[in-house]
């Protein structure tokens, strides 16, 4: 799904979720101010909710807690990659 956003968004959200790097070691490694790359992960999240909706069944715990997904056939997003 990263694949789906525009690279100033991707980037940093992969570094953070993905690579477990802190904040302050994506600004730096970006060469952005902190306010800037915490923005772009933020932003980058909210980004990839819609198309988690739309390609996905989303299982949730009783407090609303993410569990799993399950791939639905009809994505348009992943099956226009």
């Amino acid at each position: 799904m990263l694949a789906m956003l525009p690279d100033r968004y991707a980037i940093p959200l992969k570094l953070a979720e993905l690579d477990r790097l802190s904040h302050k070691q994506i600004a730096q490694q970006l060469g952005l101010s902190l306010s800037a790359t915490k923005s772009r992960i933020l932003c980058a999240r909210a980004r990839l909710l819609e198309p988690i909706y739309e390609c996905c069944v989303v299982e949730l715990d009783k407090l609303g807690n993410f569990i799993g997904c399950t791939l639905k056939s009809s994505c348009k997003p992943l099956n226009e990659l």
